[in-house]
């Protein structure tokens, strides 16, 4: 049966259709009251992966329960509010580091607005499934920059004047402040190694593997923030294993697990105990992971644990947190 999904329905109804289509509720007051809340359209992406035939929607697989569904939501969500907590803690330690690093090697507080000290790249990616490549370079860098403080300056007092990064004199320490994350981002992949030994060193990463971590980070925080599917989403960042890298001894190898969450997680991770070494958020979110183990839809597989997923300088401790609780 075909369903006219721009016809506006009641709660009711919703359930209605919900249960037409052999899902199981135990509450349905309980249940109204959810789908009133958050809504047919969000829920809909936790149940989606349940029906028989994905493409026609028609009936969901067999004892397929809203609460459990339910509960993979609630689990997501507070998924997501654990890592925007960490997002926050590793944006602004890697901003201020970089921002001190640069502007007292350079001895410049305004060190971006020197060319000499960027290399460009090659970004690829689709307009209508099309390949498309551009070159990215300190000059369109510094484009989005502008764009995005003039976006929001008006929310900032000291920025009121502003109106070109190029005449506007901002140091390095606040500029960090105030631009994105993704703009961070682009500015840190863009400056030359030579320049940034210093900052990599802190973090014993090589630069190739600590950008491609931090693009990992951004699009994380994106999803976490705009309350996207996170727990079993593919990641479009793909992850780098550190196992092939002549500067540390094995830390990981991410090539099996590198579209899913346990790789975002072993990364948050490593930045979290960097900057706070007796951090608790490593436990809370397994914890989390943990307590949510006896929803038969959620398993450590389906996150991307492997049997030895503790085999590594950040869950070497961690051997036996799962114990009684899952299979592996």
């Amino acid at each position: 049966m075909l369903i006219d999904h721009n016809i506006p329905t009641s709660f009711s109804q919703q359930i209605s259709l919900l249960k037409s289509r052999n899902l199981i509720f135990n509450d349905e007051s309980r249940a109204l009251k959810y789908l009133s809340y958050i809504g047919y359209h969000r829920l809909a992406m936790y149940w989606n992966t349940f029906y028989v035939d994905k493409h026609t929607k028609e009936q969901f697989k067999s004892q397929i329960k809203f609460e459990d569904i339910l509960q993979l939501y609630i689990f997501d969500r507070k998924l997501r509010t654990l890592f925007m907590e960490a997002a926050e803690r590793i944006e602004v330690c890697f901003k201020v580091l970089f921002s001190n690093i640069l502007s007292t090697t350079q001895d410049n507080a305004f060190w971006f607005l020197n060319g000499e000290l960027f290399s460009s790249r090659k970004d690829i990616f689709y307009i209508d499934c099309k390949k498309q490549e551009e070159i990215y370079n300190h000059s369109k860098l510094l484009d989005d920059i502008n764009s995005n403080i003039l976006k929001f300056k008006k929310n900032i007092d000291s920025l009121h004047s502003f109106s070109d990064i190029a005449t506007t004199r901002i140091p390095s320490w606040q500029l960090v402040d105030v631009i994105t994350f993704g703009n961070f981002s682009k500015m840190i992949s863009l400056v030359k190694g030579e320049y940034s030994t210093k900052f990599y060193e802190v973090f014993c990463l090589p630069k190739a593997i600590f950008d491609n971590w931090l693009e990992c980070i951004v699009s994380v925080r994106n999803i976490c923030a705009h309350y996207g599917l996170f727990y079993r989403r593919t990641f479009s960042t793909t992850p780098r294993s550190l196992s092939k890298s002549k500067k540390r001894a094995r830390l990981i190898d991410l090539e099996e697990v590198k579209s899913a969450f346990y790789a975002e997680f072993f990364i948050f991770s490593f930045f979290m105990k960097q900057i706070s070494p007796s951090t608790s958020w490593c436990d809370r979110v397994l914890s989390l992971i943990k307590e949510n183990l006896n929803n038969p839809h959620l398993s450590l597989e389906l996150l991307g644990f492997r049997e030895n997923w503790y085999d590594n300088i950040i869950f070497k401790d961690k051997k036996d947190f799962f114990n009684n609780s899952t299979s592996l």
